[in-house]
């Protein structure tokens, strides 16, 4: 249903609130046009005292000029609390081998030389000075004119916009400052403060695809406020940059007033603009609309903790990538605003709290993340440049707030604690104990951990939020690792916008391990879908030793409805069970893949994949219909725009009315002969291992 027909059925229903608010954005577009072609500008002399306070203006006005580097500086510094501390980092950066010092000089020399860390793609230049609309990896510069007129999701005209934006959010600023204070070389702050004037002196007003996104508005402000913690004592900050400053973080808070993303995205988008204002409102007080920013900023957070995140505190994206960014958002803000001592709501803090348990729930063995639905490559904190699916910084940072509160001690180990927080708030760390086995009831995500730091993870939730743009057809996918070896993954993402045709392959269900029966995505549109299935957990027992856990979910066909169901089993001593069962009404075969980063071996249709330091054997088993197995070559997204050669096993089962598959993961010692005896025997398979261990395994319906 097109955007057209939605808004109509919406009207017809009685619901003009969305009719309102575009009708009104419309003519705020026509207003912004017409400024536009007359070439005005916002931040004109002539505004400044409707801009500032009344006192402010006066204040910082003599000889009729505004001394705009002195009301920068002017300001209650540090805005993060860490600042504070900023004498000590070079110190405490160089302790217990921490992130390497050198790598932090190297990426900073790389932006004085126009060179840009730009997602997993490395050092990326887009010219000197840099082309801020251009696209260095497709090579399309993006067309001027007013910002309404342009598609910026046109891969033709424009390439990858989010390739466009990323630079122009900044993020440098980390790049630059962790140099400046490393060596204290003022070129690092006069680079910085070039790249923001150009980029203010290449963006008249509402001109280019810069604006055609709010949410990179809100980017920016945050940016500009690590630059200012970062450089306020550097004599590069002249008037003329600090005017330059001023212009963006007021044309920020007049467009993300003015252009809230309430029904075109009000996901994390929404959230994020609403972060913006809210940063303004607050450490820029200045401004004599900063109350009102505060308050519409506050007011839509709140709101959004109780739309977006489900009654356990998970985004209700149901995308790893997209929990943790919006976690960034609110955690960020709860510190600032704790440290100006200005009070928010309790729901923000306690949608923090129970935000950051579920991204502990989920993390792996090796420290990191599964992939489960969309990332962009998009971070709020990039200090420490980790990969896409590594929250560890955050999740510290979000235990430092914890444990602050608590007076809990806390000693930093990622630079984002650092400079939020401080580098301890006493003088130990939070112990973590054993990660539980859990059932994340309002996501319907099962994490299973076995001996010997055994992981499963099995995904029987429904779709994400709203239309859900952000959600992969991957129901009943399962993850499986073992200490540091990821044996079976999710593939990842790898492109956002940039290229559908990938982005869709990516995403589809013939990409992903459960029981693929046919796609529901729409080939057409990356973030559309023809189908919404519904998918549940219908049994599960987590009680340890024995764990198991099933779901299942229903295509509408014309022939009937087809029900895909898959169980899984820890049985114990390395051994796992994964019934598929599939009736099969309307479509006549089933397929699957299974990826892993490691090279496949198959031995008499038993497949073997070794890790560095465990081995898994995976052994399928046909117990109705015909079932054909391989090995293929694949390839994985472990980071955004980052593909990595993987092997995968694929398999296709036809039969009649109903396919039931059984495999089985054994997990052994690495250098160990890797053979499985299986013999069935009515409902049940007896399973002997290498060690000589024989299990009972009973063949159960899933779909009931």
């Amino acid at each position: 249903m097109s955007k057209f027909a939605k808004l109509i059925k919406k009207v017809a229903a009685g619901e003009f609130s969305e009719l309102n608010h575009r009708a009104r954005e419309q003519m705020i577009v026509r207003s912004e046009r017409r400024h536009h072609k007359r070439g005005d500008d916002l931040f004109s002399e002539a505004a400044l005292r409707n801009i500032f306070t009344e006192e402010f203006f006066s204040r910082h006005t003599s000889g009729g000029a505004f001394a705009f580097a002195g009301a920068v500086k002017d300001h209650e510094y540090p805005f993060f609390p860490g600042f504070a501390y900023a004498s000590e980092f070079p110190n405490w950066l160089r302790s217990d081998g921490r992130i390497l010092e050198q790598e932090i000089l190297n990426r900073a020399e790389h932006v004085c030389s126009d060179r840009f860390t730009i997602f997993s793609l490395g050092s990326v230049s887009y010219g000197s000075p840099p082309r801020w609309n251009y696209d260095p990896v497709n090579q399309k510069q993006a067309p001027a004119g007013f910002y309404a007129d342009l598609k910026f999701l046109d891969q033709v005209t424009v390439g990858d916009s989010k390739l466009i934006w990323e630079l122009s959010r900044f993020q440098f600023v980390f790049d630059l400052g962790q140099a400046y204070l490393l060596t204290g070389n003022e070129k690092y702050p006069r680079k910085f403060f070039e790249l923001i004037c150009d980029w203010s002196d290449s963006h008249p007003d509402y001109e280019g695809i810069a604006y055609c996104s709010a949410l990179e508005f809100a980017f920016r402000v945050h940016s500009l406020i690590w630059g200012l913690d970062f450089f306020r004592n550097s004599p590069e900050l002249t008037n003329s940059v600090a005017r330059a400053i001023y212009r963006l973080l007021h044309l920020s808070g007049t467009f993300l007033e003015n252009h809230l993303s309430r029904y075109f995205a009000p996901n994390t988008h929404l959230l994020g603009e609403a972060w913006g204002l809210a940063l303004l409102g607050l450490l820029f007080p200045e401004f004599s609309r900063a109350d009102s920013w505060w308050n519409m900023g506050m007011e839509i957070i709140i709101a959004e903790c109780r739309n977006q995140f489900n009654d356990s505190g998970f985004h209700a994206e149901l995308s790893t990538a997209y929990h943790a960014y919006a976690l960034e958002f609110l955690t960020i803000l709860r510190l600032l605003a704790d440290a100006r001592n200005r009070r928010t709501d309790s729901d923000l803090l306690v949608t923090i709290l129970e935000a950051h348990l579920q991204l502990e729930y989920l993390q792996r063995p090796d420290g990191l993340w599964p992939h489960i639905g969309d990332e962009d490559g998009g971070r709020v904190l990039f200090l420490s440049r980790t990969p896409s699916h590594d929250f560890r910084p955050l999740l510290e940072v979000c235990d430092a707030l914890i444990a602050h509160r608590s007076r809990v001690g806390i000693v930093a180990t990622y630079p984002e604690t650092f400079f939020l927080v401080g580098p301890s708030t006493r003088s130990s760390r939070i112990e973590q104990g054993e990660k539980p086995t859990v059932h994340m009831k309002d996501t319907d995500y099962c994490v299973l951990r076995g001996e010997g730091g055994q992981y499963l993870l099995f995904q029987a939730g429904k779709f994400g939020h709203l239309e859900c743009p952000h959600s992969h057809a991957d129901m009943l996918q399962v993850d499986f690792s073992v200490g540091d070896d990821n044996f079976i993954v999710d593939p990842g993402t790898f492109v956002y916008s940039g290229d559908i045709k990938r982005r869709n392959q990516y995403r589809s269900g013939e990409n992903h391990n459960g029981p693929f029966v046919e796609d529901f995505y729409l080939s057409s549109d990356p973030f559309a879908w023809r189908e919404q299935i519904d998918c549940e957990v219908t049994e599960l027992a987590i009680d340890r030793p024995i764990q198991k856990c099933a779901g299942l979910y229903r295509l509408a066909g014309k022939q009937g409805s087809t029900t895909v169901g898959r169980r899984v089993e820890h049985i114990g001593q390395g051994l796992w069970q994964i019934t598929d069962d599939i009736e099969l009404l309307g479509h006549s075969s089933v397929r699957w893949r299974f990826t892993s980063p490691y090279r496949v071996e198959e031995r008499e249709g038993q497949y073997t994949i070794r890790g560095e330091s465990a081995t898994l054997l995976f052994v399928p088993v046909a117990i109705t219909g015909k079932l054909d197995t391989a090995v293929a070559e694949s390839r994985y997204s472990r980071d955004y725009m980052q593909e990595d050669p993987a092997s995968a096993i694929v398999a296709t089962a036809s039969g009649s009315e109903r396919i039931v598959v059984v495999w089985l993961l054994v997990v052994e010692e690495k250098g160990d002969e890797h053979r499985l005896t299986v013999e069935r025997k009515a409902d049940e398979l007896i399973v002997v291992n290498s060690a000589g261990h024989k299990y009972q395994l009973e063949i159960k319906q899933v779909n009931r």
